[in-house]
This record gives C-alpha cells, structure tokens and sequence, in this order.
C-alpha cells in the first residue's frame, strides 16, 4: 500500500501502484466487508452484498456499473429472484428502490 494515498471512499485501505485512488483499487473494505476482486493481485470494488443496511440475505444478482469519467460506481441488485423489486446502492451509500415499467417499454 502506498503510505499517504487518498483511497476511493468505498474502499479501507488501497494500492499498489502510484495512484490507487479508483472504485476498484481496495485492498480492504470498510467494516470487514469482502472485496469483490477484478485484477489478479486480488484488489476490486468493495462487495455491496456485505455492506447493504437492507436485508441480511446477499442478493440473488447484482451488477456493476462503472462511470470512470466522473470516477464513480454503482450497483444494481435484487434480492428478489423474480427480478421485480430493484435497487440502486451507490457509492455514497445511497439506496434507491427501482421501479421498471415493463409494460411501457
């Protein structure tokens, strides 16, 4: 870890390289939640399963969604196996319920 760097706000501890200040750039979580690993020296995205205030079930599904123009991220997730009750978890720890108008679409 780089001593002095500025983490992205999701993460506890970040590294190794100069600037590993991105969403996906932790090495620990906040609160001893799992990293959900996307390079092969194991640092990711701090796992949404593990630090969601919601239900204690981890979702069914869940997808990242990476804006790296503004250095930012979100996920979509469902604990709801038919897919109908939705959530966005943002990485300022917003949650919002998500309303699809299938029928409209």
């Amino acid at each position: 870890m780089i001593a002095g760097c500025q983490c992205h706000s999701t993460c506890g501890d970040c590294g190794f390289y100069d600037s590993p200040s991105n969403a996906d750039d932790c090495v620990t979580c906040p609160q001893g939640s799992e990293i959900q690993a996307v390079y092969s020296d194991g640092t990711g995205y701090c796992n949404p399963s593990t630090t969601y205030d919601g239900p204690s079930e981890e979702p069914v599904w869940y997808e990242f969604i990476v804006n790296e123009e503004v250095d930012s991220f979100a996920v979509v997730m469902t604990y709801d196996e038919t897919y109908e009750n939705l959530y966005l978890w943002t990485a300022n720890n917003d949650i919002c319920a998500l309303k699809l108008d299938y029928e409209n679409a």
